[in-house]
This record gives structure tokens, sequence and C-alpha cells, in this order.
């Protein structure tokens, strides 16, 4: 599943910075670890990374309520 997502992103030309977000605001069980959202954070410094980032949390706010873990790992990278 890993190996997947790598070979889409690279396909689709998605930056390493968005992969990582919503790698990290995904459905899964279980939420984004302290390094990931240490490294989130440290990209917020430059104005068009921090763009992208809100970019992707927005669109992951904005999800169904089906997709309650993807709403919720968003807030919870806001607030780290």
């Amino acid at each position: 599943k890993n190996l997947y997502k790598q070979s889409k992103n690279a396909v689709l030309n998605v930056p390493e910075l968005e992969a990582k977000v919503k790698e990290a605001t995904n459905s899964e069980a279980w939420g984004p670890s302290g390094t990931v959202l240490h490294e989130i954070s440290m990209e917020t410094t430059d104005r068009t990374s921090m763009d992208m980032i809100l970019h992707v949390l927005y669109e992951r706010l904005k999800e169904p309520p089906e997709n309650w873990r993807k709403v919720y790992k968003s807030l919870t990278v806001l607030d780290y």
C-alpha cells in the first residue's frame, strides 16, 4: 500500500511536503507521529510551504462525516 502511494505521488508529481501532510491526515486508525508533526511544523517557516500545508489541511477539513479521522487528524496537525 505504501509503495502504491509513493508510486502514485511520483507519477502525479505530488510535492514531498504535500504527500507528508496527506499521510499525517490519512484515515488510518492511529494518529500522526511526533516526528512527522515536527517536520511539518518546521516547514511552516517558508511562506510557500505554509500555503501548501494549509491548503491540504483545508481540503481535509471539508471531508464528509464518514471521513472523520481525516478531519480529526487535520485539527491535530493544526494544534501542533
